[in-house]
């Protein structure tokens, strides 16, 4: 395996990390061998003299898509240096199979000297903050990512894992002074699996992590747009929970975090405007500012219930059952009046279809199916749960609870065997 030395990547880096590093814009370095390049961001609030977050996106693959990053970066004066091409030294197993952290030091070790020499490049040249260091990572890099933090005397303002291809080893890495948000597709069922467990890990540690699902996504990287989103999330949540700021920084910084909610009219895509107002609502302290926080909810509602008209023109089934997940929320139950009369005025007109229905009737079915299972899943009633989801499945043979059912049928013939 190639490796580069380390005053052999500073070399370049300072050659390259001049004056010109200081003008806003989007700069490439490129080492000598070209395995490693690097997409650097300045934005325009450079010219302030003011300390700068900087966020390092880790992608063996890939690189920031300059134009949006430097959308971005401006808007919330953000420095982004975006690495790329360390494929050339993934571990064997193949790449996107090895999840286990510990296989992949000699590439934690080749990024680690990447990301100081960049580092103590950019200090000269650009304003940046004392902590407030972020990572973001898709995929393999996010065992890359994780692993990083095991350097104890590194700074760093949170970690936001897109996709996360890591597993249950990642956990010794992880820090209570290191925020971290995933975000994982909501149909990657072991993706989500993993992320929970380590989201259950961190708290336990008595770090702040959250994480966020992406409905129709499996184990794809998800959008530019919602790892934007979710990079906003986790800059809110750094703010008002990162040990380094006192408790009147973060009472300030949760003031100003609300006066996002002013943005949120100016955002056309119901999607996006509700994936914005739910991380609004997730950043710690905000349930405390009620009247922002019922405004974040009205928002919320009211993109759930646009979101949904436009889903029942494509399957009215699955528009239904989006929005009774929405009308059992807390995020509803927040809402004022208005929003919330209007969600059960879409429920009640949804529901006079025969199909939706029918799939409530299966629906309900195969939840006592499951209760009865759940007080006792001796063998003989696992029997009779199996008659019982078959006959669900013959009844309903189209419905969302047959497939349900079938998942159910499948793992107790496992059982029985």
């Amino acid at each position: 395996m190639r490796v580069f030395s380390i005053i052999g990547l500073l070399l370049i880096i300072s050659v390259v990390s001049s004056a010109e590093w200081l003008a806003p814009g989007v700069h490439e370095l490129t080492t000598t061998q070209e395995l490693i390049t690097c997409t650097v961001v300045v934005p325009p609030a450079v010219a302030d003299g003011k300390p700068m977050p900087v966020l390092f996106v880790i992608d063996p693959q890939g690189k920031p898509e300059a134009k949006v990053w430097s959308e971005w970066a401006e808007r919330r004066g953000v420095v982004v240096v975006g690495i790329k091409g360390l494929v050339w030294s993934m571990p064997v197993g193949g790449y996107g199979q090895d999840t286990t952290v510990d296989r992949w030091a000699p590439v934690v070790t080749m990024t680690e000297k990447y990301y100081n020499a960049v580092l103590a490049a950019l200090k000269p040249a650009v304003p940046l903050h004392p902590f407030l260091r972020y990572i973001a990572a898709p995929k393999a890099g996010t065992a890359i990512a994780i692993a990083m933090f095991q350097d104890q005397e590194q700074e760093f303002g949170g970690v936001l894992l897109m996709s996360p291809w890591i597993d249950a080893s990642a956990a010794k890495y992880l820090r209570k002074d290191v925020p971290m948000v995933l975000v994982v597709g909501e149909d990657n069922v072991n993706g989500v699996s993993q992320s929970e467990k380590l989201v259950l890990l961190a708290g336990a540690l008595g770090g702040t992590a959250r994480m966020a699902t992406v409905d129709k996504l499996a184990d794809e990287v998800p959008s530019m747009d919602v790892n934007l989103r979710a990079m906003d999330w986790l800059m809110n949540i750094a703010r008002v929970t990162h040990e380094k700021f006192t408790t009147r920084e973060r009472k300030d910084n949760l003031e100003k975090i609300a006066e996002q909610a002013q943005e949120l009219p100016g955002l056309v895509n119901p999607q996006a405007r509700r994936e914005c107002a739910g991380f609004l609502m997730a950043v710690p302290g905000m349930d405390k500012l009620a009247s922002r926080y019922e405004q974040l909810a009205d928002v919320w509602v009211e993109s759930s219930i646009e979101l949904v008209k436009a889903r029942e023109a494509e399957d009215k089934v699955d528009a239904h059952a989006f929005l009774s997940v929405v009308s059992k929320s807390s995020r509803f139950k927040a809402a004022g009046g208005k929003q919330r009369k209007a969600v059960q005025t879409e429920l009640t007109r949804m529901r006079r279809d025969p199909a939706i229905r029918s799939e409530m009737a299966a629906a309900d079915q195969v939840a006592d199916i499951c209760a009865v299972l759940d007080h006792d899943d001796s063998l003989a009633k696992q029997r009779i749960a199996l008659k019982d989801l078959q006959a669900v499945m013959a009844q309903y043979p189209k419905s969302q609870a047959a497939k349900a059912a079938a998942k159910l049928v499948t793992k107790i013939q496992q059982n029985l065997r």
